[in-house]
């Protein structure tokens, strides 16, 4: 992640879903929009339509700027969120920037089920699942792989494999971990892309 200074006169608005939603990206090149209540936190515009949560931080004499996802994937209400965590990381003296880096430069998918498994599952009532569906159904096939490297195809191939068994409903199970999985690699910056976008469940499952 880059880390340009920030504006001398930041444009500064207060964040609202529905202010959000109007603002406008530039003609060209890329602007940052600043947070009016939560110092550093922002949304970055880019000419190309895409828009992207940054958070602005100091780390010793060092100036980051930290991407927390892109909107709308990631919502205003999650990427406060995430702004509010990391600008405590901050306090104690961390570098969330060195250390995404690090954990980027060793993200294999096992590296990435550790992370999800240690730092969100932790917090949901679907833990104790979460843990067993992925030592039982999913690191078998993906451990080794760099997570960035899964592709749908991949993801495809294990679902079949889960209901041919036959346990379709499994396969749903798997799917919707992966997707979570994956989706809270994006708000951390560790892979770019869901290998779960678009695919559908195999089990027909119902009330």
């Amino acid at each position: 992640d880059s880390a340009p200074r920030e504006p001398s006169a930041p444009r500064r608005v207060a964040f609202t879903d529905r202010g959000v939603r109007a603002l406008r990206a530039p003609a060209r090149g890329q602007v940052n929009v600043w947070d009016a209540t939560l110092p550093g936190f922002g949304l970055r515009l880019y000419a190309s339509g895409v828009r992207t949560w940054v958070l602005f931080y100091r780390h010793g004499s060092k100036q980051r700027l930290l991407k927390l996802g892109s909107y709308p994937s990631v919502s205003l209400k999650t990427a406060r969120k995430l702004a509010h965590e990391r600008r405590a990381d901050v306090t104690q003296g961390a570098d969330p920037v060195a250390e995404r880096a690090e954990e980027r430069a060793a993200a294999t998918f096992g590296d990435l089920a550790r992370l999800y498994l240690e730092k969100h599952a932790t917090k949901k009532r679907t833990e104790r699942e979460d843990r067993r569906i992925m030592e039982r159904e999913i690191l078998p096939r993906f451990r080794t792989l760099h997570a960035a490297d899964v592709k749908r195809a991949d993801v495809i191939a294990l679902l079949d494999d889960v209901a041919a068994r036959p346990a379709p409903i499994m396969s749903n199970r798997v799917l919707a971990l992966l997707r979570k999985v994956y989706n809270f690699g994006i708000e951390r910056g560790l892979v770019e892309v869901n290998p779960c976008a678009i695919v559908r469940p195999v089990g027909v499952e119902t009330r």
